[in-house]
């Protein structure tokens, strides 16, 4: 992290200018690891809208990287984190180009989630990878620079992750920038990051290692379950509850991974027993305050319903989530509610309000895997409606985008509904063709409904071809 690692005294130090002066001796006070003095006195006499000055700013970072390198865990070390992290908040900041109060924010960050989380206290350790998420939706120097550098991590090697992460509060930012997804490209890189990760020699106890890579590895799961279910989020999720034997504060992760496992059964249509997994589930998050969770399985709540035709009841739980303010912060989420209650509203004849979710679902689409989700469900309406011809072109674009992301999953079932759409309006050559390139892909993705079906497409095709040459010869 910059304001504690040496890469800031490598990449920024040596740029003097880049700083304002007002800022120099808190980059100075980087290098001098004599004395550290205490600042809890100097803190504790502030009051809200109080602006610190350069001494108060070299005595901050001073005090920081002295709790930096002492040992955890340490309940003395996490008391005086909650201490300085509840007076920093109120403070007032010197002009910053630089971002240097969203670095010290991160690095606090971590200290309350190292501390924490090695005494096992779950709930807190989630409250401060919170506190990073928020920090992190900001610009600083150096979390553009990890940003960046992760997206060209992903087409690189290990090797230059590690350059680019040197210490632990560098893996606990990067892993905070993927969980957030600031660059939709980050993300690709979360295989190669958990592979570096695991086989890492930092300066960090195993067990936060460990920790940390579980953390990555969920994440990891996710990214591919939104791709589609299949043997690699299996296979991540195996790793992630590797990573988690015998770690402390491991409940909130845990749960995570139990939140992927519910919704590839939902993607799956496993609707025994779900309600009930979810409901428990949603309590487990909330006492975690794992609130990201929370709205997911309201979410995943409501889509088994409108899968098992209780629409009433579906309409209900989705617009009782579109209500909570919270959801603005999860576009992602957000983006699929609006999408389905504007096909339930619909099929229920309200024409105006669906149109008017449904384009706003387009509009706060965070990414393409969450806009190829509202074209399709604009497409699936225009084609409820009887007007596949008005479909085609929505789903075209929607299986576009997928294409893009290789979603695998996704790509099977948007060509499968694509090409039904195209046989409605007699495009049966094109219509074969997306069949025969589907079929492989329900198999490899265990798409057992979607297979059978795509066999039944394909013979009703066959039959129609058959019908068509009968015609033709007799008309010969």
């Amino acid at each position: 992290m910059a304001l504690i690692g040496e890469r800031r005294e490598t990449r920024m130090i040596n740029r003097p200018s880049q700083f304002p002066k007002d800022m120099a001796g808190l980059v100075s006070a980087l290098s001098d690891l004599g004395s550290l003095t205490r600042v809890s006195d100097q803190i504790s006499r502030f009051h809200y809208g109080d602006v610190l000055s350069p001494s108060d700013l070299e005595a901050l970072s001073r005090e920081i990287r002295k709790l930096m390198l002492a040992p955890a865990p340490d309940a003395k070390v996490l008391s005086r984190v909650r201490l300085m992290f509840g007076e920093f908040k109120l403070l007032s900041w010197p002009p910053d180009p630089l971002g240097e109060r969203v670095d010290i924010g991160i690095a606090l960050s971590y200290l309350g989630w190292r501390h924490s989380a090695l005494l096992n206290l779950a709930s807190e350790s989630q409250a401060w990878i919170r506190s990073a998420d928020e920090w992190s939706r900001q610009s600083s120097a150096v979390v553009d620079l990890i940003d960046e550098g992760l997206v060209e991590a992903a087409e690189g090697t290990e090797q230059s992750i590690a350059s680019l992460l040197p210490t632990g509060v560098d893996v606990f930012s990067a892993i905070t920038l993927l969980r957030l997804k600031r660059n939709e490209r980050v993300a690709a890189c979360l295989p190669l990051f958990c592979n570096w990760l695991a086989s890492a020699e930092l300066n960090i106890s195993d067990t936060e290692k460990s920790l940390l890579l579980a953390e990555a590895s969920c994440l990891t799961a996710a990214r591919f379950r939104l791709l589609g279910p299949g043997k690699d989020v299996r296979a991540w999720i195996a790793t992630a509850r590797r990573s988690l034997a015998g770690a402390p504060a491991a409940g909130p992760i845990r749960a995570k991974i139990h939140l992927i496992a519910i919704t590839q059964d939902e993607q799956l249509h496993r609707y025994r027993r779900l309600m009930a997994r979810c409901r428990a589930l949603e309590a487990r998050c909330d006492r975690y305050g794992l609130l990201r969770e929370v709205l997911l399985c309201r979410l995943i709540a409501a889509l088994i319903k409108k899968h098992r035709g209780h629409t009433g009841e579906a309409l209900e739980r989705l617009s009782a989530l579109l209500s909570d303010d919270r959801l603005d912060a999860f576009p992602d989420i957000k983006c699929t509610a609006l999408a389905n209650k504007g096909e339930l509203l619909e099929q229920e004849g309200d024409h105006e309000p669906a149109k008017t979710l449904l384009s706003d679902a387009v509009i706060c689409a965070p990414d393409s895997m969450s806009l190829a989700s509202a074209l399709g469900h604009i497409g699936w309406v225009e084609l409820e409606a009887g007007r596949p011809e008005k479909a085609i072109p929505w789903f075209r674009n929607s299986l576009r985008l997928r294409e893009s992301r290789n979603a695998w999953y996704w790509i099977a079932y948007s060509r499968l509904l694509l090409a039904e759409t195209l046989m409605a309006v007699g495009i049966l050559e094109e219509a074969r063709d997306l069949l025969i390139s589907a079929l492989p892909l329900t198999r490899q993705e265990s798409m057992v409904a979607e297979e059978i079906h795509t066999v039944k497409l394909l013979k009703d095709i066959s039959e129609r071809f058959a019908d068509r040459n009968l015609s033709r010869n007799r008309k010969l």
